[in-house]
């Protein structure tokens, strides 16, 4: 009995000398690295590629199902196209952040920035602009391809955060 204890504890010894091995390695690893900071720069490290295409009059248009109420939805990186109709300006964000809280997004991202944004059918719609990146935008006629996350959903639509854009043309 005494030998199987003993192997057990050797066993469980070995995984975490691996496993601290493994992690320090990872930490030196000059690709990993690259990923950390380009994270840094913005709200969530999801690749841009990754985030799907979405039609921003579909999501003006979405309401929850049960009238004065909001529906948290799972993270949902996204990508979309609209024109700023209002620069970022800062506001309350109380409610995002308890939604943000109930997901358990940690780190929690600095969010206290709203503008507003014109679809292609000329929907006008707010959106949260992460702090990070709320100095890249001001009011244009032209469209621009932003990325973001769905957070929830309530009377005026998609609570969407934007925490990027990408350069059009």
């Amino acid at each position: 009995m005494k030998k199987v204890v003993l192997i057990a504890i050797l066993l469980v010894s070995l995984g975490i000398a691996g496993y601290t091995f493994y992690t320090s390695w990872r930490l030196q690893d000059p690709q990993y690295q690259r990923e950390r900071t380009l994270g840094q720069n913005r709200m969530n490290s999801t690749p841009d590629a990754a985030r799907e295409l979405v039609d921003l009059d579909d999501y003006a248009a979405l309401r929850p199902s049960k009238e004065g109420t909001r529906e948290i939805v799972p993270l949902r990186p996204i990508s979309f196209d609209a024109a700023v109709k209002q620069a970022p300006k800062e506001i309350k964000t109380d409610y995002l952040y308890e939604a943000m809280g109930i997901m358990k997004i940690d780190p929690l991202p600095v969010v206290t920035h709203r503008m507003f944004v014109e679809t292609a059918k000329g929907h006008v719609m707010p959106v949260y602009v992460w702090d990070g990146v709320a100095k890249d935008f001001a009011a244009a006629a032209e469209p621009v391809r932003m990325v973001g996350f769905h957070i929830y959903t309530y009377s005026k639509g998609a609570a969407i955060i934007v925490d990027g854009v990408l350069q059009t043309g």
